[in-house]
């Protein structure tokens, strides 16, 4: 969940702009446990649950996290890695260069 703060700083410095956050939980039996992840981290953006395993093969999701970043046309844009510092600092600079340019 290495995204998660990077995620939550750009909701914040963007709020008002178009720019929102889904957390989506794809392990159906691990919901208790993502909302207290966001109730302990003070988390705002919005989280979610998929309802049944088959919504992971219905919208090709094989690994958590999976990020996805759509326009407002729900167009896939850009889908960043946050997996280290460096794939990080990309998906931020990314993320800022399409909020910014909308």
């Amino acid at each position: 969940m290495e995204e998660f703060p990077l995620l939550e700083r750009l909701l914040q410095k963007h709020q008002g702009r178009g720019f929102a956050v889904l957390s989506i939980n794809i392990e159906p039996e691990d919901g208790a446990s993502a909302l207290e992840l966001m109730r302990v981290n003070k988390y705002t953006f919005m989280a979610l649950a998929v309802p049944d395993l088959a919504w992971r093969d219905r919208y090709g999701v094989r690994s958590a996290p999976a990020n996805f970043l759509l326009d407002r046309a729900g167009r896939l844009v850009l889908q960043p890695t946050f997996d280290t510092a460096a794939a990080r600092a990309v998906a931020e600079r990314e993320i800022e260069a399409l909020i910014v340019r909308r």
